[in-house]
C-alpha cells in the first residue's frame, strides 16, 4: 500500500507541471532498471551480490529463470505457442521483449540472454540453434559456457560440485551426453550436489534428460548464429508533453485488452497461435503465464492537446512501450454541430491514412457535440498519428476538449513508470 499511495502522488505531481518531461520513472525497491541493457545488468549483479565473471553469468541466467513452478517468479516467463511478430520481423529486440512482453520463447529469451550478458561487460555471447530448441553461452575465464533460462539450467564438467566446476560449452555438450545424463542418479532424480539449482526440472520430472542430451549431440541439425542474434534499435527514452499522462496498470485493464500475435502467410498477416490443448493454449486466456500465476499487465496513455481553428489537425502519439489500440474523444462546442468530423490514423509517419471513422452532426448524442472513434486495428505499433478533418461550420478553438487515449501493452513484472 505504501507504493501504490507514492504512484498517486507521483502522477498527481508530475501531471500538474506544464512542461516537457523526459523519460520519468519509479521503480519498486530493489528492482533491476530494464529501461537500459546496462542497468538492468548492473542492477542484477547488485541483485545477487555477484562479482566473479562466473558469479556474474550465472546471476544473468538465474534473473531470466522463466518456469515459476519451480522457482520463484522472475522476470521473464515462457508462453508455448506465443511468437510476436511486427511488420518489420519476429519481435527479438531485448528493450522491446522485456519492457513491452516479458514472455516468449526459448529463441526469444535465448537472445536476451546474449544481449545482457554483453551489455555487462563479457567479451562475447551466441547463440544456437539446435534440434526444437534455441540455447545460448558466454565467453569468460578462456572459454564459452552455456546456460539455459528457458529450461531452468546447465551442467558442469567432471564428478565434483556444481558450484565450483567448470560450466560446460555447447561444443562439449555436442561431444559427450553423459556430461547432462550423469547428473542422474535415477530415471527421475538428479544428484543435488552435481547438478546446478535448479537443474532442469521439469525435465528431471518427465524422465526426458536423455532426449535433452540427444537434442545437443544429434550435431547434423545444430548450428551456431553467426552474428548477434538481438537487434538493437528500440529505446525506453521517452517526452510527456504538456496535457499528456501515462499510466501503468499492475494488471490488465480488463481481461480482453491485448492482442494475438500475427503471422504472415505468404499473402497477409493472420492472428495466432492455434488453440493447443497440449500445452493449455487458450488464446481466450490472453498472454498469461501457462506454468503460474503471471499475467500481462497494460497500461495507458493519454493526450488532450488544445485543438486549434484549423479544419484539419494532426497529432503524434509515440511510446516506448507496443501500442495495441486507441481511441478518440472530443467535444466540440455547440455552434460546431453542424460540422461533421473525419478521424484518420497514420501508422507508418504519414505516407498512408486509414480512416477510423467520420461522425456526421446527427450522431453526436450530447449538446456539446461529444464523439468517440476507434481507429483500424493495425497493431502493434511505437507510434501512431491521428488526422482529424472536420467540415462544415464549426468553431473549434482552443477550449475544445480532445482525448486520445492510447493503451500500451506493458511488461507484467515491471513497476509503474507514470507521468
Amino acid at each position: 500500500m505504501r507504493f501504490a499511495r507514492l504512484t498517486l502522488l507521483t502522477c498527481l505531481a508530475l501531471t500538474a507541471i506544464e512542461a516537457q518531461v523526459h523519460s520519468p520513472k519509479v521503480l519498486a525497491h530493489g528492482q533491476p532498471d530494464s529501461t537500459s541493457l546496462q542497468t538492468l545488468a548492473q542492477g542484477i549483479y547488485a541483485k545477487y551480490n555477484a562479482r566473479t565473471p562466473r558469479e556474474r553469468a550465472e546471476a544473468i541466467w538465474r534473473f531470466f529463470l522463466t518456469d515459476g513452478r519451480f522457482v520463484e517468479p522472475g522476470f521473464f516467463y515462457h508462453i508455448a505457442g506465443w511468437a510476436y511478430e511486427e511488420p518489420a520481423g519476429e519481435v527479438l529486440d531485448p528493450l522491446k521483449l522485456l519492457n513491452s512482453y516479458g514472455f516468449g520463447l526459448c529463441y526469444h529469451i535465448a537472445p536476451v540472454l546474449e544481449a545482457v550478458w554483453e551489455a555487462g561487460g563479457f567479451e562475447d555471447a551466441r547463440v544456437w540453434f539446435l534440434t526444437g530448441h534455441t540455447v545460448a553461452e558466454v565467453y569468460y575465464d578462456g572459454g564459452y559456457h552455456h546456460f539455459d533460462s528457458d529450461m531452468l539450467g546447465y551442467s558442469t564438467v567432471g564428478n565434483g560440485p556444481a558450484s565450483t566446476s567448470r560450466v560446460a560449452s555447447v561444443r562439449e555438450l555436442e561431444q559427450d551426453s553423459t556430461i547432462i545424463t550423469g547428473k542422474l542418479i535415477g530415471p527421475r532424480q538428479s544428484d543435488p550436489v552435481r547438478a546446478s539449482s535448479p537443474w532442469y526440472p521439469a525435465d528431471v520430472r518427465a524422465g526426458a534428460i536423455p532426449g535433452l542430451a540427444e537434442a545437443f549431440t544429434s550435431t547434423s541439425d545444430n548450428s551456431l548464429f553467426p552474428f548477434q542474434r538481438s537487434p538493437h534499435g528500440h529505446t525506453m527514452d521517452f517526452v510527456l508533453r504538456p496535457s499528456e499522462r501515462l499510466i501503468r496498470y499492475f494488471q490488465p485493464e480488463h481481461e480482453g485488452l491485448y492482442y494475438l500475435p500475427f503471422k504472415w502467410d505468404g499473402q497477409g498477416w493472420k492472428e495466432f497461435p492455434r488453440e493447443i490443448a497440449e500445452y493449455n493454449i487458450r488464446t481466450e486466456n490472453g498472454p498469461a503465464s501457462q506454468k503460474d500465476s503471471r499475467r500481462w499487465t497494460t497500461g495507458r496513455l493519454e493526450y488532450r492537446p488544445p485543438v486549434s481553428g484549423k479544419s484539419t489537425v494532426e497529432y503524434e502519439v509515440r511510446s516506448p512501450w507496443v501500442i495495441i489500440d486507441a481511441e478518440f474523444e472530443f467535444a466540440l462546442p455547440p455552434n460546431s454541430v453542424a460540422a461533421s468530423l473525419r478521424i484518420e490514423t497514420s501508422t507508418d509517419g504519414g505516407k498512408s491514412w486509414l480512416p477510423a471513422s467520420t461522425v456526421a452532426p446527427r450522431q453526436r448524442q450530447t449538446p456539446h457535440g461529444a464523439c468517440r472513434a476507434q481507429p483500424q486495428r493495425t497493431w502493434p505499433q511505437d507510434r501512431c498519428l491521428g488526422n482529424l478533418r472536420l467540415s462544415g461550420p464549426h468553431d473549434c478553438r482552443p477550449g475544445c476538449k480532445a482525448r486520445r487515449p492510447t493503451h500500451l501493452h506493458a511488461h507484467p513484472t515491471q513497476p509503474s513508470y507514470i507521468a
